[in-house]
């Protein structure tokens, strides 16, 4: 009787270990996803428009370009010259 009680024991520290685990799996889970939505950074922060922002966008970081335009700057700059 005894060896039943203390496997019954294990058994309900392995559950409250899991479910302890999968708890905080979820609300880590749920962090990352909602910190966006909560911790805002400016990101159109240029004060120039039109031409003044295209070159902006040429003559700065490569990346930048492809975020805003959707396509790398050798892409651009061919269909600039189809256009």
């Amino acid at each position: 009787m005894a060896r039943t009680t203390d496997l019954t024991t294990v058994r309900r520290r392995l559950f409250l270990q899991a479910a302890s685990l999968f708890i905080s799996s979820v609300a880590i889970a749920a962090h990352i996803y909602s910190a966006p939505l909560f911790d805002k950074i400016p990101y159109h922060t240029s004060a120039l428009s039109g031409e003044a922002w295209l070159l902006e966008l040429v003559e700065g970081h490569p990346e930048r370009i492809k975020i805003e335009l959707g396509m790398r700057l050798h892409v651009f700059l061919k269909l600039v010259d189809e256009l």
